[in-house]
């Protein structure tokens, strides 16, 4: 199986990161790409792009506590979900893994929703990992 785990970088994306690394095995998974997206419609600053793959690789290292053997890592600048459904058409991905904070309501609305877009367009099968009744999101 090819997996995709898209990432921004925030408590959710820790939790698809975990989600992951630990059915891995018994998935099956034979291709791992850690994917990031610099969403061009943010003001401009230092980005992850810039920095590099090196950001990437460190934030996966530290969510799951060891280094991800194999694993492929890319950073790209664009819209998240459009670029997202690319690199899974890219890589020839079976399946998408992402968090979501499962916002509803005028927040969804008004945040829009990365993970609802994705599972849309996406070209095989969509994982949403969000917070469990018990995930407490450090402060």
């Amino acid at each position: 199986m090819r997996v995709l785990v898209a990432l921004d970088f925030g408590f959710c994306s820790r939790l698809a990161c975990e989600w992951v690394v630990r059915r891995r095995d018994a998935l099956g998974v034979t291709t791992l790409v850690f994917h990031h997206v610099v969403d061009v419609r943010q003001p401009p600053e230092v980005t992850v792009l810039e920095r590099g793959v090196a950001d990437l690789h460190a934030f996966v290292t530290e969510c799951v506590g060891a280094e991800v053997v194999g694993a492929r890592f890319a950073v790209v600048k664009g819209q998240p979900a459009q670029e997202i459904v690319e690199a899974a058409r890219f890589h020839r991905i079976d399946t998408i893994v992402m968090g979501t904070h499962g916002r509803t309501g005028i927040d969804r609305l008004l945040l829009g929703s990365v993970a609802e877009s994705v599972t849309r367009h996406a070209p095989g099968t969509v994982v949403i990992v969000k917070p469990g009744p018990f995930s407490k999101e450090p402060e």
